[in-house]
């Protein structure tokens, strides 16, 4: 499954112009390497946090922007769902996720955003660094007072992802088997 997902992100580079190299900051990169490197490794950890910050933040949030008029490009789709799929059969087969799982996923947003901030051009809206929601201006005028408020939701959304999928597995787990026995390196988390 890993090998999928780096075939979803080298079609992606591939086929990028020069200019928008930059999209790579995007967050949902950060979550398809991390789920990646998880899946190859066996690390549990990073594969959870991959999952919970998809399905709390990267999955809904590039739906959203859809619906908001962004093109549907067909690299995206797989980026947007290829990791989350891998990731989903990867943490289905565990009793329950990983202590740290949420705030893992939350980082995969809060430094993503923090880099596309200092690094990116702001008129790409890079992890909407640099942008405030046009209805939102009247209540929250500075960049950094929407900003927390993405960050502060950000926080709700994989928290109640995060509680969302562990009740699903551990369902699985006590209705078909004991599930995935944890790995060494999961022990740590």
């Amino acid at each position: 499954m890993s090998s999928a997902i780096v075939l979803c992100l080298a079609s992606d580079l591939y086929l990028k112009a020069p200019v928008d190299l930059q999209e790579v900051m995007w967050a949902c990169y950060w979550g398809s390497l991390v789920i990646m490197f998880g899946v190859y490794f066996q690390y549990d950890i990073l594969v959870s946090c991959g999952v919970v910050f998809f399905a709390g933040l990267g999955l809904p949030a590039w739906l959203l922007g859809l619906l908001l008029g962004n093109p549907l490009e067909p690299t995206s789709i797989l980026i947007h769902t290829i990791p989350l799929i891998a990731g989903g059969i990867y943490v289905s087969k565990m009793k329950s996720l990983p202590r740290y799982s949420t705030l893992g996923a939350w980082l995969l947003y809060v430094i993503p955003l923090a880099v596309a901030w200092e690094f990116c051009d702001p008129e790409k809206k890079i992890n909407l660094s640099h942008w405030i929601w046009p209805p939102a201006k009247k209540v929250l005028p500075r960049t950094w007072e929407f900003q927390a408020l993405l960050l502060g939701t950000s926080a709700v959304t994989v928290f109640l992802a995060k509680n969302v999928i562990d009740t699903m597995i551990r369902t699985i787990a006590r209705t078909h088997g004991s599930g995935l026995q944890p790995t060494a390196k999961s022990k740590l988390a």
